[in-house]
C-alpha cells in the first residue's frame, strides 16, 4: 500500500510535509467531497466566486480580478483538472491546467452544502477562506430524453421485457383490444412471406417521444394552446436464435398530458438517465445509448416502462396510426379515439377527404422509383423526387422545386403533422437521400433546411441511422425497425432538437 500513497512534496509551494493523493475520495469512507456547483452571492476582488467540480474531474471556476486602472473588472474564467490530496487530517484541492500543469491548491472542508477553501499559496492575493455555496443542479434534457428508440433484444429475457400492447396502463391497456381491431389490419406482410404484420398479440414497445406541443409550426408562443402528448410506437416482434426482427409495420400510438404531466414524465427520464450514468451529454438521437449497454431488462428499460404506464393508457389515448406493407405497397392511415369511440381519420392535405395514403413503389436499388395514391394537394409537393425515372428526365427548376418541397417537409418551421400527408413524411428523408443525392441535389445554403437552435450541439444533430441505399432501399419507417435495422428520420432529428431547445429554455428553468 505504500506505492499508493504519491508524495506531492515539492510540486508547489505551500505544500504540506506528507501530502498525498486523497485516495478515499474514491471509497465511501464516510467523508464528504465537493461535487458540482459552488457560488457565491458576494464575490470579493482576488477570490473565487463560482467553481464547478464534475464527476469526470474536470473543473470550472471564475475569480474575481483587478482592472489595470483599479477596481474589478469581473470574473476571470478558467478550466483544467482537478485532484484530491491531503496531508493528515487537511484536506486539499489541486487544480491543474489543461496540460497537467499545477494552476494553484487550496484547503477545503464541506459542512452539508457549504464548502469553505483557501488557497494555501501565501505570496497569492486573497488567501482568506471563502464561502461557496452549493447550487441545485439544472436539469437539462438531451436528444434521446425526449425521444427514445429502444435496442433489439439479443436474449429471450430482454426480449420479456418489452412492454406488449395489452400492459395496463392508465385506465386499461396501453392499446385496447377492441379500438385495436377497429383498424382491419391486413393479415399478411412484405417481410417474410406469409408472416403475420400487426398481430396484438405480438405487439411490444420499440419507441416512445416526449412532445410539449403536438404539430406546432414555428417557435411555441401560447403554451396553454399545446396539445402535451407522450407518444410511442408498437410492431410486431418476433425473437429467435438470439436475434429480433421486427415486421415492416409499425403502430404509432397517441396519449394526451397536461403540461404538468409532460414535464413530470420529462424529469423522471432525465433523472432516470442520470442515475445510469448518463450525466454527460450522451450525444446525437440513437438507439438509446444505456438501454443499449444495459438491455431491455436492465434499470433503465424496466423504470422506463413504469414511466410509460404511468401516463399511457386507454383513458388517454386519442389517436393512432400506422404504416403497414405488401410487397410493393406502403399503406398509411390513423383512428382519432374520442369518448372511446374511434373514427376514419382524415388525412390532411389528400382529395376528397381521403383517410388512407398508399405509397407504391417496386424493388429498388441505389434510387427510389414510386407514386403516391392518391397525390398531395399541398404546395409542398415532392412526388417528382420520389420518382427518380421522372425526376431524371425533368428540368432543374422542377427538380429543385421537389428538392426544397422534401426539405419544407422534414423542417417543423414550415410542417407538422396537420399540414403534410402520411406517406409524404415518411418518403421524405429517403427520397432527399436516395434521388436527391443521386440528381447533385443538396440542403447545404439552401433556405429551406431545418436549422437548429443555438443551443443543440451540432454533434447532436448528426444522423446516425439514416436510410441506407442498396438491394432494397424501401425502409419508410420514421423511429422504429424493419427487420433488425434501425430507422431514425432526418424529421424525427428536427422535431427532437426543436423540443430540446423548448424545454431547456422553458419548461425546465423552475426548480
Amino acid at each position: 500500500m505504500l506505492l499508493a500513497a504519491v508524495s506531492l512534496v515539492g510540486c508547489a509551494g505551500g505544500d504540506q510535509a506528507g501530502e498525498v493523493d486523497d485516495l478515499d475520495a474514491d471509497k465511501a469512507d464516510g467523508v464528504s467531497y465537493p461535487l458540482g456547483t459552488f457560488d457565491t452571492t458576494s464575490p470579493k476582488l482576488y477570490e473565487v466566486s463560482e467553481l464547478t467540480l464534475n464527476a469526470d474531474k474536470s473543473f470550472g471556476r471564475q475569480t474575481e480580478v483587478a482592472c489595470a486602472g483599479g477596481g474589478g473588472c469581473g470574473p476571470e474564467k478558467e478550466s483544467g483538472t482537478y485532484k484530491f490530496t491531503k496531508s493528515g487530517s487537511i484536506r486539499y484541492i489541486r487544480f491543474l491546467d489543461e496540460k497537467g500543469a499545477l494552476i494553484d491548491r487550496y484547503q477545503w472542508t464541506l459542512s452539508g452544502k457549504t464548502l469553505k477553501i483557501r488557497n494555501t499559496d501565501s505570496k497569492a492575493p486573497g488567501t482568506e477562506w471563502i464561502t461557496l455555496m452549493q447550487v441545485a443542479a439544472r436539469v437539462v434534457a438531451q436528444m434521446n430524453d425526449v425521444s427514445i428508440l429502444l435496442p433489439l433484444a439479443t436474449t429471450q429475457a430482454d426480449f420479456n421485457a418489452y412492454l406488449p400492447a395489452s400492459a395496463e396502463g392508465v385506465g386499461g391497456p396501453l392499446v385496447p383490444k377492441d379500438i385495436f381491431t377497429a383498424f382491419d389490419v391486413p393479415a399478411m406482410t412484405a417481410v417474410g412471406p406469409g408472416a403475420p404484420e400487426l398481430v396484438y398479440s405480438t405487439l411490444r414497445l420499440v419507441a416512445a417521444r416526449l412532445d410539449p406541443c403536438f404539430a406546432q409550426i414555428g417557435p411555441i408562443t401560447d403554451p396553454t394552446s399545446c396539445q402535451n402528448q407522450l407518444r410511442v410506437i408498437f410492431q410486431s416482434l418476433s425473437f429467435g436464435s438470439g436475434t429480433t426482427t421486427a415486421e415492416d409495420s409499425g403502430l404509432h400510438v397517441f396519449y394526451s398530458l397536461t403540461r404538468d404531466q409532460f414535464t413530470a414524465a420529462l424529469r423522471q427520464v432525465i433523472a432516470l438517465r442520470e442515475a445510469n450514468g448518463g450525466e454527460a451529454d450522451l450525444g446525437p438521437l440513437a438507439v438509446h445509448p444505456i438501454i443499449a449497454k444495459q438491455g431491455v431488462a436492465g434499470a433503465m428499460g424496466k423504470a422506463l416502462a413504469a414511466i410509460i404506464e404511468q401516463y399511457a393508457g386507454t383513458g388517454t389515448i386519442t389517436r393512432m396510426t400506422r404504416i403497414y406493407s405488401s410487397n410493393d405497397f406502403w399503406d398509411f392511415n390513423g383512428i382519432d379515439i374520442a369518448n372511446g369511440a374511434p373514427l376514419p381519420m382524415v388525412i390532411p392535405t389528400l382529395p376528397n377527404n381521403s383517410t388512407t395514403v398508399e405509397f407504391v413503389s417496386p424493388l429498388g436499388g441505389n434510387t427510389l422509383g414510386g407514386t403516391f395514391v392518391p397525390g398531395t394537394t399541398s404546395s409542398d409537393n415532392m412526388d417528382l423526387l420520389a420518382l427518380f425515372a421522372d425526376a431524371e428526365k425533368a428540368t432543374t427548376h422542377a427538380r429543385q422545386s421537389a428538392f426544397d418541397a422534401v426539405l419544407r417537409i422534414e423542417n417543423p418551421n414550415f410542417n407538422s403533422p396537420n399540414t403534410i400527408d402520411c406517406a409524404s413524411c415518411h418518403v421524405s428523408a429517403v427520397a432527399r437521400m436516395l434521388n436527391g443525392a443521386a440528381l447533385g441535389l443538396s440542403a447545404t445554403g439552401d433556405p429551406n433546411a431545418f436549422v437548429a437552435p443555438a443551443s443543440i450541439p451540432s454533434a447532436d444533430l448528426a444522423a446516425t441511422a439514416p436510410p441506407i441505399p442498396g438491394a432494397d432501399s424501401r425502409d419508410f419507417h420514421m423511429f422504429s425497425y424493419k427487420g433488425t435495422q434501425p430507422l431514425i428520420m432526418q424529421r424525427v432529428i428536427n422535431e427532437t432538437a426543436s423540443v430540446v431547445a423548448y424545454v431547456n429554455a422553458q419548461v425546465l428553468t423552475s426548480e
